[in-house]
């Protein structure tokens, strides 16, 4: 099972289905439908992989959380959670600052 489909990715994500999913499709497919919330993981509190250093963007466009990604759940789960949200966010900050870019041009 993947998450990149035609229909919103679900939100809560569910970290069960990460092995299988496609964060690169998943961005595209995101952005095609205007969706460009990041996507945070609960380990010992919140995080947005990839976008830390970005906190006007995760601001201004929203973030949906990976559900069973908190500090209790095994750990091969919390790290799919991270390295998933890390692709995407990384991919959705580029394309955000290349958007921003391209208006204030």
């Amino acid at each position: 099972m993947t998450l990149h489909t035609s229909a919103p990715i679900p939100t809560p994500l569910k970290a069960s289905l990460l092995s299988a999913a496609d964060p690169v499709q998943d961005v595209r497919a995101c952005i095609r439908m205007g969706d460009l919330r990041f996507i945070g993981v609960y380990n010992l509190g919140e995080f947005i992989p990839g976008a830390e250093n970005h906190p006007e963007l995760t601001e201004a466009n929203g973030v949906k959380y990976i559900s069973g990604s908190n500090d209790t759940d095994p750990k091969a789960g919390v790290d799919a959670a991270f390295d998933y949200a890390e692709v995407y966010n990384l991919l959705l900050v580029r394309y955000l600052k290349a958007t921003l870019n391209n208006k204030v041009r």
